[in-house]
């Protein structure tokens, strides 16, 4: 609870937060306070203050004015910690009160030793005289108090609802956020408290968890068969390992018994035993029982503490559940990685050709002076090394090296020797048959599809369409060749083709005349293509002339007419000319504390666009600089069919203002009152949309952190649409800011040790958990965020009993919904789950298939006749929805040029 933590909770009414957003995307930053006051004639008397532990009672002295927790302007305590508090030592009483105060609170329920003892050290010493409120409801504030003297009552819209003693707490949600206070807390004595803030909280959670991070990856990088994991890898094993303490004389591991673990030392030695003799010791950073996540062996020895022990460990089934594979596996894939990397030729390939041919290949491991009987057989077969050294008698290969690629890619040269092991190797071998077939036909014609495919991901009407589809549009383009003065089609004729210059150069004429010549790389004829339309120019050769060719039929057989129509809206958004003044105000959408959202309408185009408008002030006062610029920075990236469109951005000297697509539709909650029950085969679309979203914004290292249904719009063509990048960011490894919409939170954004993709994960798992069966899984009956948090940290996943025990819909939601987010996998374990079998990704990605749902579009044509008519330009219209207070001097100075970049 906000106000209060005793064994019996008092029923209160609650202003509570619908929504969470962060303050300032620096991890070190509180998170924003609402409808502050603070810096407005703050001319009034504070009370409680931070004082050194008094030896007797009358060094008590009234207190000096502290910096107000309260932004009402009624009397309140200390904000946060100063810089010059000085500590003060703690008796075992006090330790005894502030331990048994926090074993009682979720929030430090799943804290370790270490960060508990941390935790109370940070505490500071408040006295408070008696009838002085500490903190005020509705009051915002940063600081959660333990009682170690007095007593304080619990006030409730002007009635007392209960007393708290010696050793109760309260005011713990402002460690999490700064939801305003739920109740008024006034001393009844003089009272003693101890008192944790906000920022040092937090602080003192992301410093231990991303020291114990930086740990656990720098013994990752130390165990030589971890060496091929990427860094993406490698940060989720690091987050999958748990620490484990041995006394001296236990046996960490037993000879002949089943192995599951492996161990990396922390701390202390181990003696290695095979028969009771000593094999070695092993030290810190040393790592045994390796062969578990390897071979599933029986263990090969006994390993016995020899002092205090701290390892670092992971399980077989945390590996594969944290990677999506076994670790054998893992290595092999990502070895065969290497050595194309390293290869002149292959490293060419895309990372789904890579892909297609790794998993076909056959690993095979070879012991020293093995020989293969290759002499007189043809040279068809192509062999990666992965570890050792293969070869003939007059050329070897090692390590990352391939065997005689260009000769066997080449064909009909025959092998005169056997092949001959010169050092234990493990090989992945696939023939050339199979290569080709699964990069799509032979490496030089494959390689200069590829160089196509970079040509067209700029050509605007496939810039929104996904690298899978686009290699489905290279397959099919065709070579056509001109001669000199040749025409390829006349102006006004029709045209079902599009074009790409290969080699030479056209001109492009109107009535006869040349407007320009066009070379290598440049395209034509793409609304003929997907239109039908009239050619709107004629195309002549400029000396021999080749151009690779798509025709309409062609192109249909991969875009439905509903995703034509989506590439032209696209091609639309691309137009970044547009002026505010050509912005006429149809109506306001949505009005929040520091944005608003209007309904435009463009007078040069007749289109509806959407802008947002944000006062400089405000994003100055509510210190969200940086989420904006983030916000921005990240939204104008996108470039996606089911992500809104950040088109252009506007600025003056009073706000900022983001240009971005209208999605004529409905957000998914209206969406669900009108289904009522989503059928599993419609929720498992939902989810295939949703995936290839997150996939899409991971893949650009982009964490969304506040999916839910509110976020997610169902467009005309009955797909689900991203919309909001507010709460978005971009990381590298971990974050730790707690932020997003309560029930949608993962656990471990709660928690404070810091979360990575693996939370927008869970936040999925809620999302279709609702769309399924209509309620939330955690909280669904509360509306205070703490309790909301509490559920959802403390409660076990429940599902209603009319759902399938074995239905692969509940699995697949359980999997999501793991408490332990490094069990969550990650993509690729997601999209090859059992519910997502038959589910065609290319067809869902390129919307071919139906949509369940088609939301009724309202008709804002007459609106926008009136905008027009009454000349209601957006410039003047902001105005008049704009808190006017908000154009106060902001109160924090900040660098002037901080939205250059806006």
């Amino acid at each position: 609870m906000g106000a209060c933590c005793k064994n019996s909770l008092v029923k209160k009414n609650v202003i509570h937060a619908i929504q969470i957003i962060p303050s300032n995307e620096k991890d070190d930053e509180p998170l924003p306070t609402k409808n502050s006051d603070r810096g407005k004639n703050d001319s009034f008397l504070f009370f409680g203050t931070k004082l050194p532990r008094p030896r007797s009672s009358s060094n008590l002295v009234e207190p000096t004015i502290p910096e107000s927790e309260n932004r009402r302007g009624s009397f309140s305590g200390p904000l946060s910690r100063k810089s010059s508090f000085t500590k003060i030592p703690k008796t075992p009483e006090d330790l005894k009160i502030i331990h048994s105060a926090l074993e009682k609170h979720f929030i430090f329920s799943n804290l370790t030793e270490t960060q508990i003892e941390a935790i109370t050290n940070e505490m500071q010493y408040f006295v408070y005289p008696m009838q002085k409120i500490v903190f005020e409801q509705g009051s915002t504030g940063d600081n959660f108090f333990i009682i170690a003297k007095g007593k304080v009552e619990v006030v409730i819209n002007l009635k007392v609802a209960a007393v708290l003693n010696v050793g109760d707490s309260f005011g713990e949600v402002a460690l999490l956020h700064d939801t305003p206070r739920t109740a008024t807390i006034i001393t009844l004595h003089e009272t003693v408290l101890w008192g944790l803030d906000r920022i040092t909280f937090r602080k003192i959670l992301q410093n231990m968890n991303v020291q114990k991070f930086s740990e656990n990856l720098v013994f990752i990088d130390n165990v030589q068969m971890f060496k091929t994991l990427t860094k993406r890898q490698k940060e989720s094993l690091a987050n999958a390992m748990t620490l484990e303490t041995y006394k001296s004389g236990h046996r960490i591991i037993r000879e002949g018994d089943t192995g599951d673990f492996m161990f990396i030392i922390k701390e202390g030695s181990v003696i290695v035993t095979k028969n009771g003799i000593e094999v070695r010791k092993l030290i810190k950073n040393d790592y045994f029982g390796e062969q578990a996540l390897l071979h599933n062996n029986l263990r090969t020895a006994t390993v016995t503490a020899l002092e205090k022990v701290i390892c670092i460990s992971i399980s077989n089934d945390g590996l594969h559940a944290t990677l999506g594979r076994h670790l054998q596996e893992i290595i092999h894939i990502n070895t065969q990685r290497m050595a194309i990397d390293e290869d002149p030729l292959l490293k060419h390939l895309t990372y789904t050709q890579i892909n297609n041919f790794i998993i076909k290949t056959k690993i095979t491991s070879l012991k020293r002076g093995h020989t293969i009987k290759y002499a007189g057989c043809e040279l068809d077969f192509i062999i990666i090394v992965l570890r050792g050294c293969i070869g003939t008698k007059t050329q070897k290969f090692k390590n990352l090296e391939i065997f005689c690629l260009q000769q066997v890619l080449t064909g009909g040269k025959i092998l005169m020797e056997n092949l001959v092991v010169y050092e234990d190797c493990d090989i992945a071998e696939i023939s050339r048959k199979t290569f080709e077939e699964s990069i799509g036909g032979r490496v030089n014609e494959v390689l200069e599809r590829n160089d196509i495919l970079k040509v067209i991901r700029e050509i605007p009407v496939f810039i929104a369409v996904d690298v899978r589809t686009l290699e489905r549009v290279v397959k099919m383009l065709s070579v056509v060749r001109y001669r000199n003065k040749e025409v390829i089609f006349i102006e006004n004729q029709p045209g079902d083709s599009f074009f790409i210059v290969k080699l030479g150069n056209v001109e492009i004429l109107k009535n006869g005349a040349i407007v320009r010549t066009v070379g290598k790389n440049d395209y034509f004829g793409e609304r003929s293509m997907m239109f039908n339309a009239a050619r709107s120019a004629t195309v002549r050769a400029v000396g021999d002339v080749e151009c690779w060719t798509l025709t309409q039929t062609q192109f249909t057989t991969i875009f439905s007419e509903q995703m034509k129509t989506v590439l032209l809206e696209r091609i639309d958004l691309q137009d970044d000319k547009i002026e505010i003044r050509d912005l006429y105000c149809v109506k306001l959408i949505f009005q929040g504390r520091i944005s608003n959202y209007f309904l435009c309408i463009n007078r040069t185009n007749n289109k509806f666009y959407v802008i947002k408008t944000m006062q400089k002030s405000k994003i100055i006062n509510f210190k969200m600089i940086d989420n904006v610029m983030m916000q921005k920075k990240i939204h104008a990236q996108m470039n996606n069919g089911m992500i809104g469109k950040l088109i252009k951005t506007f600025k003056d000297s009073q706000r900022l203002s983001m240009l971005m697509e209208y999605v004529p539709g409905v957000d998914f909650t209206e969406a669900l009152k009108s289904l009522k029950k989503v059928a599993e085969l419609d929720a498992r679309f939902y989810a295939g949309c949703l995936v290839l979203i997150l996939e899409y914004l991971h893949d650009h290292d982009i964490i969304y952190r506040d999916l839910n249904l509110k976020k997610i719009l169902i467009d005309r063509s009955g797909y689900p649409k991203l919309i909001d990048f507010s709460c978005a960011k971009c990381i590298q490894g971990r974050t730790y800011t707690l932020v997003g919409t309560p029930h949608y939170i993962a656990p471990e954004v709660i928690t404070g040790n810091g979360y990575n993709f693996t939370a927008d994960y869970w936040s999925l798992g809620v999302t279709l958990y609702k769309i399924m069966y209509g309620i939330l899984p955690f909280g669904n009956s509360q509306t205070e965020p703490l309790s909301i948090y509490q559920d959802i940290i403390n409660q076990r996943l429940m599902f209603p009993l009319s759902v399938d025990p074995l239905s692969k819909s509940r699995d697949f939601i359980s999997s999501l919904l793991n408490k332990n987010y490094a069990q969550r996998g990650n993509m690729e374990k997601i999209k090859s789950h059992p519910w997502f079998v038959g589910l065609n990704w290319d067809f869902l990605s390129t919307k071919q298939i139906k949509g369940p749902f088609m939301p009724v579009i309202i008709d804002y044509t007459s609106d926008a006749k009136k905008a027009l008519m009454e000349y209601k330009e957006i410039i003047d219209e902001m105005p008049k929805y704009e808190n006017q207070e908000g154009f106060y001097i902001p109160r924090f100075n900040v660098n002037n040029k901080w939205d250059a970049d806006f």
